[in-house]
């Protein structure tokens, strides 16, 4: 099989939720809705990069929240992790994470990491059809 790469897109402001913070950094589950959308997808399959597209200027907190849940640690162990800054619009957030993807030849899942619910088995399906076409 070919490697495995993760863009979770968190480059968004969240202004619709009227909050005055991501939704991606609020607390969810002993860590963030951020952590918890990586984790499902980190204990679903080896993947060999994780990228997290983050707004300008937001590395240190996109960290905090990514790592909020101390299981990301280890599941991370090993793996490119990389924050890069997003782009005006979702489309060009998600064309700079896959740019910065270092492995060419890569089966590569794309996620909204302000939505933290898929499954483990949806995300194997995917993967599994990857591989097969």
């Amino acid at each position: 099989m070919k490697s495995l790469s993760l863009v979770l897109a968190a480059a968004g402001s969240s202004t619709r939720m009227g909050l005055g913070k991501k939704k991606e950094y609020l607390e969810m589950a002993g860590g963030t809705v951020l952590s918890c959308a990586a984790r499902i997808f980190l204990e679903a399959a080896d993947f060999s990069t994780v990228i997290i597209a983050i707004p300008q200027n937001d590395q240190e907190q996109a960290k905090k929240a990514f790592f909020a849940d101390p299981e990301i640690k280890k599941l991370v162990q090993g793996k490119n992790i990389l924050f890069i800054e997003g782009g005006n619009t979702r489309q060009s957030s998600v064309y700079r994470a896959i740019k910065a993807i270092p492995e060419k030849d890569s089966i590569v899942l794309i996620h909204d990491a302000a939505r933290p619910f898929v499954s483990k088995e949806i995300i194997q399906n995917v993967i599994k059809a990857s591989d097969e076409h």
